[in-house]
C-alpha cells in the first residue's frame, strides 16, 4: 500500500474520543500493508464536551488543533486539509465527530475503493435500532430511508469521505458559507465541474447524534436558506432545487408557495408527531424553499 493517510475529524461541542480510538485501532491494524497514518482533530472553539481533547492529544499518531474562535464548518475542514498537506499526506479521510464506523474494515474499505486520484469516495450513513428514540422520529426515518442508497447521482455528503490531496488542494470548501447546510453539496458540485468522479460505496458510518424532530426541522429550514443563497452554483446536485426549477418553468411557483402557506401549520404538526411522513417532509421542504422571500429568480 505504501501510502500516507491523514484521518481528519472536525469537532464542535462533541466528544469524539470513541471515534478516535476506533479509527486509530483500525489504522494501526493496517501497518503490515505499509500504510502510514496520522489523525488530526480540529476543535472549532467548542464550549462544551472538550475535556477529552487532552486525552486524545496524548495518543500515538494523534494531533489536536484548537481554534480560538469559531470558524464554521467549511473553514474547519479546510484547516484540517492544510494540516494534512503540511504532514505530507497523500490521501485525506474526513469523518465527522459523533459518528462511528459501522465496520471494523471501515478504513480498509475506503482505501480499496480509491482506484485513482480523480475519484472521491463517500460513505453511506446508518442509524441504530429497529425503532427511533421517542421524539426523534423524523431524522431517524430520514436516515433509515437513505441507508441503502449508493447511487452515485445522489448529492455529496461530508459525513465520511476519502479524497486525494491533489483534489483537495484544487477544490476547497467555501468559507463564505457560515449558515448550516449545503456546504458539502456545493463542494461536491464543484468537484464534478472540475472533472472529478464521486463514488458512493456501502461502507457505512453510524450516526451518533439523532436530533429531536423540532431541532431537525429547524436545521432543515436553516439549510434551505443556505441553499437559496447558493442555488445558482449548485448545478443539478440538489433534487429539491431541480424540482423548484421545473415548477418555475411551468409558472407554478406562486400557486405552490401559496398552497404551502396554507398547509404549513398542518404539515409542521404532522412532522413533529411521533409518526412523521417522509413524503410530507419532502413536500414541506419544497414549499418552504419556494416561499422564501428572495427565491424568485435565483435558481
Amino acid at each position: 500500500m505504501n501510502t500516507h493517510l491523514a484521518i481528519l475529524i472536525p469537532v464542535f461541542n462533541e466528544d469524539a474520543m470513541p471515534l478516535v480510538q476506533q479509527l486509530a485501532a483500525q489504522a494501526a491494524s493496517l501497518a503490515d500493508t505499509g500504510l502510514q497514518w496520522n489523525i488530526i482533530i480540529s476543535d472549532d472553539a467548542s464550549t462544551t464536551h472538550n475535556g477529552w481533547l487532552i486525552q486524545a492529544q496524548q495518543m500515538h499518531g494523534v494531533t489536536v488543533l484548537r481554534a480560538e474562535r469559531n470558524m464554521g464548518r467549511a473553514a474547519n475542514r479546510n484547516c484540517l486539509a492544510q494540516a494534512a498537506f503540511d504532514a505530507g499526506a497523500e490521501w485525506l479521510l474526513f469523518v465527522d465527530a459523533g459518528n462511528q464506523p459501522a465496520s471494523d474494515d471501515f478504513i480498509r474499505n475506503f482505501l480499496n475503493a480509491a482506484t485513482d486520484n480523480n475519484t472521491v469516495v463517500c460513505a453511506t450513513c446508518c442509524v441504530d435500532g429497529e425503532r427511533p428514540p421517542r421524539g426523534c422520529e423524523l431524522r431517524w426515518r430520514y436516515e433509515r430511508a437513505a441507508e441503502t442508497n449508493t447511487d452515485d447521482k445522489q448529492a455529496f455528503r461530508s459525513a465520511a469521505f476519502l479524497i486525494h490531496a491533489q483534489a483537495m488542494r484544487r477544490i476547497a470548501f467555501d468559507t463564505t458559507l457560515r449558515g448550516y447546510g449545503y456546504e458539502d453539496v456545493l463542494f461536491g458540485a464543484e468537484l464534478l465541474r472540475a472533472g472529478y468522479t464521486i463514488r458512493h460505496i456501502p461502507n457505512a458510518v453510524r450516526l451518533g447524534n439523532i436530533e429531536t424532530n423540532q431541532h431537525f426541522l429547524s436545521k432543515t429550514e436553516e439549510s434551505l436558506h443556505t441553499l437559496n443563497s447558493i442555488a445558482p452554483r449548485i448545478g443539478d446536485e440538489s433534487r429539491l432545487l431541480n424540482i423548484a426549477r421545473r415548477l418555475r418553468r411551468l409558472h407554478l411557483v406562486t400557486p405552490c408557495a401559496a398552497a404551502y402557506t396554507l398547509a404549513a401549520p398542518l404539515l409542521r404538526r404532522q412532522l413533529l408527531s411521533h409518526s412523521p411522513s417522509l413524503r410530507l417532509f419532502a413536500t414541506y421542504k419544497l414549499g418552504f424553499f419556494l416561499n422564501l422571500k428572495h427565491c424568485d429568480g435565483k435558481y
